[in-house]
């Protein structure tokens, strides 16, 4: 229990501060302090590295620019449905197969969410701010989405089946490009 006393006192402290950013990385957290759901004006929160399955508490936190949570075992994307505010994504190393939710979330430039379960990727053509965007190692096969989002400058396909000549299609389609792994 030692681990829920340390993110409640940084939950309290946060609270009287009010302090924009919010650190409960590596803390082996089974489910977030209900507490959090109350700093509705967290910039900046990270809960990487815990051993959570849901992020349902993030709700009504929509304020959030930042928001990392790798090495979890969430699954359900659907509680950042109505964050507008929200650039940066880091969710790799989860159980994560639907990344519908996303399309949603206009505001997202960098989305890193590679050792999941996503096949499919087509509501992320509806991004168009995104410029990073690592999906190695997950089960992504169908591409063609990915011509459409011209604002990209950085992407990783590593370690997914996908065809040689979709490959080479979306490096010609994608001229931006700085980076392309696959």
């Amino acid at each position: 229990m030692e681990a829920y006393k340390i993110a409640k006192e940084k939950i309290e402290n946060c609270k009287k501060y009010k302090i924009p950013y919010l650190d409960l990385s590596g803390l082996n957290l089974t489910h977030l302090p209900q507490e959090l759901a109350d700093l509705t004006w967290l910039e900046r929160l990270s809960i990487s590295r815990n051993n959570l399955n849901s992020i349902q508490i993030l709700k009504n936190l929509t304020l959030i620019r930042k928001l990392a949570f790798s090495h979890n075992n969430i699954t359900d994307l659907t509680p950042l449905k109505n964050n507008t505010k929200l650039k940066f994504l880091f969710m790799k190393h989860n159980k994560i197969s639907d990344i519908s939710t996303l399309k949603t979330i206009k505001t997202l430039k960098k989305i890193e969410a590679h050792h999941n379960s996503i096949k499919d990727i087509k509501d992320l053509e509806t991004l168009p701010q995104l410029i990073f965007l690592d999906l190695a190692s997950n089960s992504v096969s169908n591409i063609e989405p990915l011509k459409n989002i011209k604002t990209l400058r950085w992407l990783s396909l590593k370690d997914n089946p996908i065809k040689l000549e979709d490959i080479i299609k979306l490096k010609n389609s994608l001229k931006n490009l700085v980076y392309f792994a696959y």
